[in-house]
């Protein structure tokens, strides 16, 4: 299976999509990253996605994009496309309509939701099966209660996300029985008696300390 990583970095998505037998080429512009994945032995092109000639690119089967998060975050001040990196999200549907991969895969941060929504449209105008929506990490058995849009798409199936396998407290669901949140302690179960202070911001000023016994938070600057 031909996978495209866009805006690869050092290759978080694409060591999880080893764990399900893909193996992604990532595209990626920053030399430092591009290291990084070469020490890892992730195969990669040094490129800008927003240049690079897409008719020179064979069809393929899945679409993988993390395009830059900063300028949808309280660190960019949400300044969104306004800017020219915010504008790099737009890649995303730019190569899945040129490329029409079998599915797409693709993650921010949750302020750039309604901009996967628009994509989500779009995707479905072209006969994708296609859903935008926010996760929870913590949902799906990581120490962090990190919030993520995702926006997934499919030529040959229903694009639906993942049922959760955990929840806080756990127990009965919706999609049945679910593990309690995985907390920092027993991610970290040599951390004895540590709490976690991530500080505190001009946009969370009201921060408190985060115990072992419940998943760490997301740090925002």
């Amino acid at each position: 299976m031909t996978v495209l990583d866009l805006f690869a970095g050092a290759g978080g998505w694409d060591l999880g999509a080893r764990a399900v037998g893909l193996d992604p080429v990532g595209l990626e512009l920053d030399r430092g990253a591009c290291s990084t994945r070469a020490r890892n032995g992730l195969p990669t092109i040094r490129a800008d996605v927003a240049r690079f000639p897409l008719a020179h690119v064979a069809r393929i089967d899945g679409l993988i994009a993390s395009p830059p998060c900063q300028e949808f975050s309280p660190a960019g001040h949400h300044r969104g496309t306004a800017v020219a990196a915010g504008r790099l999200i737009y890649q995303v549907t730019r190569w899945a309509e040129a490329l029409r991969p079998r599915w797409i895969a693709a993650e921010q941060v949750p302020h750039a939701l309604a901009i996967f929504r628009e994509h989500a449209e779009a995707l479905r105008a072209a006969g994708y099966s296609a859903w935008a929506g926010i996760l929870t990490a913590a949902d799906y058995g990581l120490p962090q209660t990190r919030l993520r849009a995702f926006l997934l798409a499919a030529l040959d199936r229903p694009a639906l996300p993942p049922e959760p396998t955990h929840a806080e407290g756990g127990g009965p669901s919706l999609f049945g029985e679910v593990a309690p949140w995985l907390t920092i302690g027993e991610a970290l179960p040599h951390r004895h008696g540590v709490t976690l202070n991530p500080g505190r911001t001009a946009t969370q000023p009201n921060r408190r300390n985060y115990t072992l016994d419940e998943p760490a938070p997301t740090i925002a600057f």
